[in-house]
């Protein structure tokens, strides 16, 4: 089997912390058309898959391989260990001229559930034993599977078996349809029918069972319907069109109530999902306008694309509480919906083209890679968005089924055509196809597990910026978070907490008569140098006294920080004392300009006006003695005048106040 993994570092994008990440992922099947229609799980983490294939399909992920062999379509069932390893398949309508598994359930003790259809001559017995039905066109099929694939039982009739669910009490609850009439049937663990109802025009495709037994069927109908199953009528009408409807009865079968939404266009319901609450959550599709208030009240949508997906919340009784629209560009189809342990709602489905998964006045935009890929929204249980993700190939991908296990694991099973990224996000985790022909779908199965996030602060101390550890620069002192995607040992997300304290020293030096000075007043050391990086020894206080001619510059540093200032031309040692060049500087403070009255006859000066962080603000060229008014625009602050002549001779420094106003 093939089988193709790359970087396990990406769950899904824009997700939640606590995301999902692959655990193993991989195709089943031939040359031929081969899907997986169903998935379940047993109590110790095992994965049972059924579905249909032709030909020759491989049904091993690892390498070697296991073989099933079929001149026509007929029904597998396999189960996976824990790590995605095969322990057994089997061919489940062998001799059938076609078979399909649809759905599979799974009890406590292991034992394993599978309805579908088949047509023609089939025997459900895998062993070399027999237990053979003939079939009058499709019929349903319903099969009890020990856990170790022996057949304890199986049914036969004409139907098309779509759905099984286990009650808490271990009875079976099955769904299918008979020609006009969705149906459902309850049965004890031997197989025992202990009721049975029907809905005219009744489409239904999913159900969800509550603690109390009662039963939620979803799907759609067409005109007008009985849903009262007994001797009463409830008929509801259909809005001119296909409606989705929400039909509720009792542990004996019993009538409770029904909905109905849609408008005069195809509306379908097709995934359910029930809260703690008992809150009724339905996913499907619907084009043009549609009604989703099944009350007296009207909330009405209306598709941009030929079909846009839905997700609506009732209540315990089918009172709207709100509904959720997948604005798309094509067909958006949601196809199963679960609750996670946060009480998000979960969606999968599949896309054409572009579609925004934001219900809200964001966007949260999408664009399949192929034709159709398989999205996997979540939203919270106010309908708001949470995150959105992808399954997506460079041709189509199906979704067919979706669960979330007890230890939160995320089951998908459905079909590829092309290779195929299974990690839904900006990482690659690839499934390759199997020798299937162009046109022939392979099997898709794949297990995403919990995946928790790690957090850590790190109080960092550096010398003016500061390459966080997503490569970030930083140049401003403060509390940063980053969140890593996958980044932790498990391969999830690792959020980190910064407490940036940014150093910069004042790099400004001045002369004050013999002597040069350091204007930072709180580097933890100083090191006066020659500018040609030369040490000068014992020179290591915030002030230094040249004996001799040169350029200085001071080293300063902390236990975080390195930096040094500019350099300090020095050339009047050993000369007779100069005359201040300053007469007079004013005013100090000073707001928006700046008088100098110089006392050097002739003299062609220089004029800068350094800030506090030694930074130069002003530049200016001044000639002879005499009064010098220098306009400015500075923010306020204290700032450094120095005045020099051209060879550094005369040097003199003076401090200034600036207020703005």
């Amino acid at each position: 089997m093939k089988f193709i993994a790359a970087i396990f570092t990406i769950a899904f994008s824009a997700m939640t912390l606590n995301a999902q990440d692959v655990r193993w992922g991989f195709s089943v099947g031939g040359a031929d058309e081969d899907i997986a229609y169903g998935i379940s799980y047993d109590s110790i983490g095992n994965t049972i898959v059924t579905g249909t294939f032709k030909a020759t399909a491989d049904f091993q992920r690892s390498t070697g391989s296991h073989t099933l062999t079929s001149s026509n379509p007929s029904a597998f069932l396999c189960k996976y260990s824990p790590t995605g390893d095969l322990i057994w398949g089997y061919d489940i309508t062998e001799g059938a001229v076609n078979g399909y598994g649809k759905s599979v359930a799974v009890d406590d003790t292991g034992n394993i559930y599978v309805t579908g259809y088949y047509q023609g001559t089939a025997d459900f017995d895998p062993s070399s034993g027999t237990d053979i039905f003939t079939s009058i066109g499709d019929d349903a099929f319903l099969a009890k599977y020990s856990s170790n694939g022996n057949l304890l039982w199986v049914k036969s009739f004409e139907e098309e078996g779509f759905d099984v669910k286990l009650g808490v009490d271990g009875t079976l609850y099955y769904t299918g349809k008979n020609g006009n009439y969705g149906v459902v049937t309850r049965y004890n663990p031997s197989g025992l029918q202990l009721w049975s109802a029907s809905l005219y025009r009744g489409n239904n495709t999913n159900l969800e069972i509550d603690s109390q037994g009662n039963v939620f069927v979803v799907g759609s109908f067409f005109g007008t319907s009985d849903f009262d199953p007994g001797t009463g009528t409830n008929d509801i009408t259909s809005n001119g069109g296909t409606d989705a409807f929400v039909w509720k009865l009792d542990s004996s079968g019993n009538y409770v109530w029904a909905v109905a939404m849609g408008g005069t266009s195809s509306d379908h319901g097709v995934g359910i999902a029930l809260d703690a609450s008992g809150n009724i959550y339905v996913a499907g599709d619907f084009e043009g306008t549609a009604d989703f208030d099944p009350g007296a009240g009207t909330v009405n949508r209306t598709s941009r694309a030929a079909s846009d997906g839905f997700v609506t919340k009732l209540s315990p009784t089918g009172i709207l509480h709100w509904v959720a629209q997948y604005r798309g560009f094509l067909d958006v189809e949601p196809k199963r919906i679960s609750i996670n342990a946060q009480g998000d709602v979960v969606i999968v489905g599949e896309y054409s083209n572009i579609c925004d998964f934001d219900p809200g006045t964001g966007s949260a935009a999408l664009a399949s890679t192929g034709f159709s890929d398989v999205f996997v929204s979540t939203l919270d249980n106010q309908g708001s968005f949470v995150s959105i993700g992808e399954i997506r190939s460079t041709s189509s991908v199906r979704l067919y089924d979706f669960l979330i296990d007890d230890k939160e694991d995320y089951l998908f099973a459905g079909g590829i055509f092309a290779s195929t990224d299974v990690h839904p996000g900006t990482q690659v985790y690839g499934v390759s196809t199997q020798t299937s022909t162009f046109g022939y779908l392979d099997g898709l199965i794949v297990r995403y597990a919990q995946c928790d996030h790690t957090e850590s602060t790190l109080i960092i101390d550096a010398c003016k910026e500061y390459v966080s550890p997503s490569g970030q620069l930083l140049t401003q002192s403060g509390n940063y978070q980053e969140v890593l995607p996958y980044a932790n040992s498990a391969g999830c997300d690792s959020i980190i907490n910064i407490r940036l304290n940014l150093r910069d020293f004042n790099k400004f030096i001045y002369r004050n008569d013999s002597a040069l000075v350091s204007l930072e007043n709180n580097a933890m050391n100083y090191q006066w140098i020659y500018c040609d990086s030369v040490i000068i020894p014992g020179a290591t206080s915030k002030t230094y006294v040249p004996t001799m001619n040169g350029s200085y510059a001071v080293v300063l540093s902390d236990s975080s920080c390195v930096d040094t200032s500019n350099c300090y031309s020095i050339a009047d040692i050993g000369l007779q004392a100069n005359a201040s060049i300053i007469y007079s500087l004013y005013p100090s403070p000073a707001s928006d300009n700046l008088t100098i009255e110089l006392s050097v006859q002739g003299a062609e000066m220089r004029l800068e006006i350094f800030d506090s962080h030694g930074r130069l603000c002003i530049e200016k060229e001044l000639y002879g003695s005499g009064r010098h008014v220098i306009p400015f625009q500075l923010t306020s602050g204290l700032y450094i005048v120095r005045i020099t002549d051209k060879t550094n001779a005369k040097v003199e420094i003076e401090k200034l106040v600036i207020i703005a106003e």
